[in-house]
């Protein structure tokens, strides 16, 4: 177990930028990003990448990419249907 802790400890990918834009709760300290895509405090910034999952997805991480988008692009359909 002591090596399977020194492996996640030292050795890690910096190829997949997931999980560093949390999305959250505006109330959650750490979240950057609101269930529609939008950042948080910046009116118009919206994050449609792997950024906003929390760990490298099991798939390939162009199709989870393309999803967020997708998702981020349908949020913002919405958002200008209502104007």
């Amino acid at each position: 177990k002591a090596n399977v802790n020194v492996f996640f400890r030292y050795f890690f990918t910096t190829w997949h930028g997931c999980g560093t834009a949390k999305m959250g709760l505006a109330i959650d300290p750490l979240a950057v990003v609101d269930q529609s895509h939008r950042v948080f405090d910046v009116k118009g910034l919206s994050v449609a990448d792997n950024s906003i999952f929390p760990v490298v997805t099991d798939v390939n991480t162009q199709t989870a990419a393309y999803y967020a988008g997708w998702r981020c692009a349908k949020e913002i359909e919405k958002t200008l249907a209502s104007l």
